[in-house]
């Protein structure tokens, strides 16, 4: 069986690890399995033994958006590291990740890339109660 190339592309390592840790790992037996997420967290400590065969991947948080310049900009990283890094595809975990590798993917056919969007239930479905 080859090996493909797979990358998560998240925000904070620390929800991916106490949240998809396990499945991560499962992956990583059989593919090559990449999270890029920005690694500056003064309080990122891992494990390295928790991540096994898992590669860490540095790419900068999106920075404020002083421009239209400044967002492409960003774009075109995420473009760029995901190129490199998901060859078979790339999993865009959260929402704003989402919707800048939506349009990644308006640009480039060739892509198979997956929408990863959790977590927002419980405040578009919560009940309003009126006393």
């Amino acid at each position: 069986m080859e090996k493909i190339q797979i990358c998560f592309l998240i925000d904070h390592i620390d929800f991916f690890i106490s949240h998809r840790l396990v499945l991560a790992n499962h992956l990583a037996i059989n593919h090559d399995l990449t999270i890029i997420t920005d690694l500056n967290k003064p309080e990122f400590n891992l494990d390295k033994e928790k991540l096994g065969k898992i590669r860490l991947v540095h790419l900068d948080k999106r920075p404020p958006i002083s421009s239209p310049f400044s967002l492409l900009k960003y774009i075109w990283k995420l473009h760029q590291v995901t190129k490199l890094h998901g060859k078979f595809g790339t999993f865009f975990v959260t929402l704003e990740k989402s919707f800048f590798g939506c349009l990644i993917c308006i640009f480039v056919k060739n892509k198979k890339s997956f929408f990863v969007i959790t977590g927002m239930g419980q405040k578009l479905f919560q009940e309003k109660r009126f006393p």
